[in-house]
């Protein structure tokens, strides 16, 4: 590469820099709070915003008889192995994400999958979603 091509590849260079620089400070106000990063390292928030529904809690009061008083989380009060605890957990807030949304057939399909798979007879459970109740169902 010939000496004049290095320097205007050397100028070009910093010149976005500087251009970089430049956007970067016009960006930041005084006392904006922003916190989060501090230019030119940018930090990226994956989940920068809260979700609007959930978190949702399937809570066990009865299972095969035995009565859990304060109630239990499903996962909890029936598995003892970590991996089919995971499972059971993401059953439950199947089952409670579609008893929010109100979506019947979902509903049904996974108490009938928790009802089955999971749960001994005589069993009682609430679906909740924050502090809110949403539902109760037991065996009779």
């Amino acid at each position: 590469m010939s000496e004049p091509r290095k320097i205007g590849l050397r100028a070009a260079i910093a010149a976005g820099l500087l251009v970089y620089l430049a956007a970067g400070l016009a960006q930041l106000g005084p006392g904006d709070g922003e916190r989060d990063h501090i230019f030119p390292f940018i930090s990226w928030n994956m989940f920068a915003y809260a979700p609007l529904r959930g978190p949702y809690y399937v809570l066990v009061t009865r299972n095969a008889g035995k009565s859990y008083d304060p109630p239990r989380e499903i996962g909890e009060a029936v598995a003892s192995d970590e991996q089919r605890r995971i499972d059971i957990v993401a059953m439950a807030n199947t089952l409670a994400g579609s008893v929010a949304d109100g979506d019947k057939p979902r509903v049904e399909a996974a108490r009938r999958e928790i009802e089955g798979r999971v749960l001994t007879a005589p069993w009682s459970y609430d679906v909740y979603e924050g502090k809110n109740r949403l539902a109760t169902w037991s065996s009779r």
